[in-house]
C-alpha cells in the first residue's frame, strides 16, 4: 500500500471519529488539521462536526476559516428553509398538497440541525398535480430546463435567488427491477397524502414524510446515489441521526414491508451496521432493521465505497452507474440504458443508436475534461466493473 493511501486512511479515521464525537488523538498535527477540513468538506461533513472539531483544538487561523465555513452553511440553510416555506404556502395556496423532502426534516434529527449542509430544495406533489406545480413556482421566478433527464423530478432554478428546487413526481431513477419501480411509484400518493405537520424552527411549520415513509425514502435517495456514481458520509450520517431515536413500533412493519417488497434488505442491513461499526450509531433502536446477514468484509467495503465517493461521487473521477453485473456486455447494457435516458426522445428510432451512442461518449468526455477529471475510459470500465462486483454482495439490481 502506497504510503499517499495509508495517510487517507488515517484522515478518513479521524473523520469518523470526528463524525461520532470522539476525543481528540493524540498523534494529530498541524499538517494533519488541514488535510482533515479539506476531508470534510468533500463529504459534506464540515458542519456536523464542528462542535467536536472545535473541542479537538487545531490551530486558530485554521479554524477561523474552518468557522467561516460553517457560518455559510447556517446561512445557507436558512435560507433554503424560508424559501422552502414560502413555496410550500405558494402551492397550498393553489390547492396543491405537497411534502418536503430531506432538508429541514432530515435535519431535524440532527444535535445542531442548521449544520447539516443542505443544497437545494426538494417537494414532493402528486404526479396529477406535477405540470401545474411547475407553473405555479414559474410565478415565483424559477425556470425548468427544455429537457429533464430524470423521469421523477423537475429540476427548476432561480437566479436571483440561486436556488435549485426539486420537484419531485416519484422517489428516484429507474432502477433496473420494474416490478421495483412500480412499487416505489404507487407509494408516492401516500407519502404526499400521509404528510405530517413538523415545526422546524419557532413558527415554522412544513409538511413532511411521516416517519416509515421518511426512512425508507432517505434509504432510496441513498440507493439511487449508490447506483449512480456512490454517495458520501452525509448520507451514512443522515441514517444515524435519524435512529438516534427510536422509529415508533407502530410504524416497524410498515417500514419492513417497503424495504421487503422493494428488495434492499441486504443494503439496509449492510447501511445500518456499517453505521454501528464506524459511526456509533445505537444497535438496539437499529436491531430491527439489521436482521440480514452481512459479512464484517462487505460491511468494511461499504464504508471505503463511501469514501472514495465524496458527497455524490464526485471524489473517484473514474465512476460510471452501476450495472447488473461485471461483464462488458453488462456494462454496454448499462451505458444504452443511459444514452436512452440523456436522449429519450430521439432514442425511440433504432436508426440513431449509434450515432447517439457517440453522442452520449461525447458528451461523458467533454465533462470530464471541464471538471478537470484526469481520467480515461479504461479506468473508467474498471472502476464500473470493480463497484458492480461488490454490489453483488449486497443483492441489489436483482430481477
Amino acid at each position: 500500500m502506497s504510503d499517499t493511501k495509508e495517510y487517507q486512511q488515517k484522515i478518513n479515521g479521524w473523520l469518523l471519529e470526528l463524525a461520532k464525537g470522539a476525543p481528540r488523538p493524540d498523534d494529530i498535527t498541524d499538517v494533519d488539521f488541514t488535510a482533515l477540513f479539506a476531508s470534510a468538506r468533500v463529504q459534506g461533513m464540515s458542519g456536523p462536526c464542528y462542535d467536536t472539531l472545535k473541542e479537538w483544538m487545531p490551530p486558530e487561523d485554521m479554524f477561523r476559516f474552518y468557522e467561516k465555513d460553517c457560518r455559510g452553511i447556517v446561512s445557507v440553510n436558512y435560507r433554503l428553509w424560508f424559501e422552502t416555506k414560502a413555496l410550500v404556502d405558494l402551492l397550498n395556496m393553489n390547492d396543491i398538497i405537497c411534502a418536503v423532502l430531506k432538508g429541514p426534516s432530515t435535519a431535524s434529527y440532527y444535535p445542531v440541525p442548521e449544520l447539516r449542509k443542505s443544497g437545494d430544495i426538494d417537494i414532493m406533489v402528486f404526479a396529477s398535480d406535477m405540470e401545474k406545480a411547475v407553473e405555479i413556482v414559474k410565478e415565483r421566478g424559477y425556470t425548468a430546463p427544455k429537457i429533464s433527464y430524470a423521469p421523477h423530478e423537475v429540476g427548476l432554478t432561480s437566479a436571483d435567488k440561486g436556488i435549485l428546487l426539486e420537484l419531485h413526481r416519484g422517489m428516484a431513477d429507474e432502477l433496473s427491477d420494474p416490478e421495483v419501480n412500480k412499487y416505489l411509484d404507487s407509494l408516492c400518493p401516500s407519502m404526499v397524502a400521509g404528510a405530517v405537520e413538523m415545526e422546524i424552527m419557532e413558527g415554522m411549520v412544513l409538511p413532511v414524510l411521516r416517519e416509515d415513509y421518511h426512512a425508507f425514502f432517505l434509504l432510496i435517495h441513498m440507493l439511487n446515489h449508490f447506483v449512480r456514481k456512490g454517495f458520501g458520509l452525509k448520507l451514512m450520517v443522515d441514517w444515524k441521526c435519524f435512529f438516534d431515536v427510536p422509529m415508533d413500533e407502530t410504524l416497524r412493519d410498515s417500514f419492513m414491508t417497503m424495504v421487503r417488497t422493494a428488495k434492499i434488505e441486504t443494503f439496509t442491513s449492510a447501511v445500518s451496521k456499517t453505521c454501528i461499526k464506524y459511526l456509533g450509531a445505537n444497535p438496539e433502536n437499529m436491531a430491527f432493521i439489521c436482521g440480514e446477514d452481512v459479512p464484517e468484509e462487505t460491511i468494511d467495503e461499504l464504508i471505503n465505497e463511501v469514501f472514495a465517493s465524496g458527497e455524490f461521487g464526485q471524489t473517484d473521477k473514474s465512476r460510471m452507474i452501476l450495472s447488473q453485473g461485471s461483464s462488458l456486455w453488462d456494462l454496454f447494457k448499462t451505458f444504452h440504458k443511459e444514452m436512452r435516458r440523456q436522449h429519450a426522445e430521439a432514442s425511440k428510432y433504432i436508426v440513431t443508436w449509434p450515432y447517439l451512442w457517440v453522442a452520449t461518449y461525447l458528451g461523458f468526455v467533454s465533462n470530464n475534461k471541464k471538471l478537470g477529471r484526469n481520467t480515461n475510459t479504461a479506468k473508467v470500465v474498471e472502476s464500473a466493473r470493480e463497484r458492480s462486483r461488490f454490489v453483488e454482495s449486497l443483492k441489489l439490481l436483482e430481477k
